[in-house]
């Protein structure tokens, strides 16, 4: 991978890779995951996610990363509309990245899924499209398929007669067409309910879906998220389209070299979320691991000058890995985004990956017995969070 060029924004110079198919990803993400709890997904209040995505595009940020499952599609979406309307920065100078949820594993469902996910955003294409994961799982129908059918040739013929009302309103035919189109999307999966059981639904299917979706020109690039090794060389051996980018959890304890180094072997620009580690806390639970004061972390801190979070991020950004960072504090939307006047030596980078004990915060120990579950499996798995017991 090479960096071609920098992106100046204010006082902040962000590298980009060039994909392999030439087009160039910003060397930094905004993630906007905000978490899970006992009632499930962490959703936005008060449009605090839109307006940190604002002062995000103020600050620098020019790529975003999202996926259908957070929720937060809507609001990342209308806060880059926002600034794209006031003249701050053009639609091709953004990355969005987003990905396809588990219970959209059908190559039927995968495009009328990101047509979906498009409409949220107000969007006509993204720039990346990712499988979230190898697992499918089921949608079970609330009603017989007949009745399906009835309900939404009834409805979806209604949306017609007003089709000419919403081209008055809007001039992005494009867009126009994403909304009509998710909207029969929506109506059908609104007369399922996603059950989460294990569907065997291969994920070469799935990957032809997210084929269909470049020669559509929906998404720009496509790609994996959480694929082990074996998962991502059948992907570049069977794919007709090469990924142009694998997301999976890289930090201080778990430094994926062995993925790392074959993704990047082929040409796939690797994205690392949960790149602090245990530096922060997680549920609201400390865990064991370097923290943000270890000496070894500020004594390489005190050298460049810089906090730890930031010497973190460069560990990623000096082995070519993207960081997926999550923050909705304006002064760490700052600090995270300023590394890339400062670079770690070779023996640095070796202290850091000595951290590494292959711990992972992102364990969905109650999918293990999926046929396609990408980790080392557990003797106690975790209740599934998406289930209702």
């Amino acid at each position: 991978m090479i960096k071609l060029t920098e992106m100046t924004v204010g006082q902040t110079n962000v590298p980009k890779y060039k994909l392999n198919n030439g087009r160039e990803m910003p060397a930094i993400a905004l993630g906007t995951y905000l978490g899970h709890d006992k009632s499930g997904m962490v959703r936005s209040v008060n449009k605090q996610l839109r307006d940190v995505v604002m002062q995000a595009i103020d600050v620098g940020y020019r790529h975003f990363d999202t996926a259908e499952i957070y929720g937060t599609e809507e609001e990342l979406g209308e806060g880059v509309r926002r600034k794209m309307e006031e003249g701050a920065v053009r639609r091709e100078e953004l990355f969005i990245t987003d990905k396809l949820w588990n219970t959209h594993h059908k190559r039927e469902q995968v495009v009328p899924s990101l047509r979906e996910s498009l409409c949220k955003m107000g969007l006509s294409y993204i720039d990346l499209f990712l499988m979230h994961w190898p697992m499918g799982l089921h949608l079970r129908d609330w009603f017989p398929r007949e009745r399906q059918e009835q309900t939404l040739d009834g409805i979806c013929t209604r949306v017609l007669v007003v089709r000419e009302i919403f081209f008055t309103c809007t001039r992005n035919t494009d867009v126009l067409q994403q909304v009509l189109m998710a909207l029969r999307f929506r109506l059908q999966t609104a007369i399922t309910s996603e059950d989460y059981t294990h569907s065997d639904v291969d994920f070469m299917e799935t990957w032809l879906g997210l084929e269909d979706a470049v020669r559509l020109g929906l998404a720009r690039n496509i790609g994996v998220s959480n694929f082990n090794k074996q998962q991502l060389e059948r992907i570049l051996r069977e794919g007709s389209i090469r990924p142009a980018a694998l997301q999976i959890e890289v930090h201080p304890q778990i430094i994926q070299t062995e993925l790392v180094q074959l993704a990047q072997r082929h040409q796939l620009v690797v994205m690392g979320y949960s790149p602090f580690g245990s530096l922060v806390t997680r549920y609201g639970i400390k865990f064991p691991g370097p923290t943000i004061d270890d000496p070894t972390l500020v004594a390489i801190a005190r050298r460049h000058h810089k906090t730890t979070p930031q010497v973190v991020l460069r560990w990623l950004v000096d082995r070519n890995v993207v960081p997926v960072t999550k923050t909705v504090n304006p002064s760490r939307l700052k600090e995270n985004i300023d590394i890339f006047d400062f670079e770690l030596s070779a023996r640095e980078i070796e202290i850091i990956n000595k951290f590494d004990e292959k711990t992972r915060y992102t364990l969905p120990s109650f999918w293990q017995t999926h046929a396609y579950y990408p980790f080392e499996k557990v003797d106690n798995p975790s209740a599934d969070p998406f289930i209702k017991h």
